[in-house]
């Protein structure tokens, strides 16, 4: 069958999801799938509660329904190669406060000294999630949902988890609040190459 786009087609915007995105925040979230993946334990996360609870299950239903190689939307790692030389003490206190901070937020769990990986699924944390926004080759923005640190629900009540950011392609960060900067000053678009000359 041949078909025939609309004459307007060029300014006819895509139509997305609809769904609302979760901004950069502080998030309940629950662990819902667990890996080991190069001596490091990677946790897929969701929101857990509130108005984006399930969000990422959702979004991963959606997107792996259009194609079978899709990641998970909120995940973070943390490394597990204890022996290592030169980093071993460091991955060891990074592994201590994600155990910490489970065992805090989650009533009566405790680690036993052997275990399997399975036994952090469907446990809570807070994750301070921020954003990594990548332009597309459609001229449209994507957001990246990154774990910047995961916190206690302790620590969330006294109000000691930062505020988190949004993080453009060129590494700059603004508050969740503030406008995407797609000019400079001098009218140019940050993507703009310019010549710079030197003396």
């Amino acid at each position: 069958m041949k078909m025939t786009l609309p004459d307007d087609w060029e300014n006819i915007d895509p139509a997305d999801d609809g769904r609302p995105k979760p901004p950069a925040d502080a998030y309940i979230c629950r662990i819902v799938g667990i890996s080991v993946n190069n001596d490091r334990l990677r946790c897929d996360l969701d929101i857990a509660e509130g108005n984006y609870a399930g969000y990422f299950t959702e979004d991963f239903s959606i997107r792996s329904a259009r194609s079978p190689k899709v990641y998970w939307g909120l995940q973070f790692s943390v490394p597990m190669n204890f022996a290592d030389p030169k980093n071993g003490g460091f991955y060891k206190r990074l592994f201590k406060r994600f155990v910490n901070t489970l065992e805090q937020t989650n009533k009566d769990f405790r680690i036993p000294k052997d275990f399997d990986t399975d036994i952090f699924k469907n446990k809570k944390l807070v994750a301070l999630v921020y954003i990594v926004e990548k332009p597309g080759s459609d001229d449209r923005v994507y957001n990246n949902y990154r774990v910047a640190k995961e916190f206690s629900l302790k620590a969330l009540a006294e109000g000691k988890v930062p505020e988190s950011w949004i993080e453009d392609e060129h590494g700059n960060r603004r508050k969740p609040n503030e406008p995407r900067i797609t000019e400079r000053n001098d009218g140019l678009s940050v993507d703009d190459d310019i010549d710079i000359p030197f003396e």
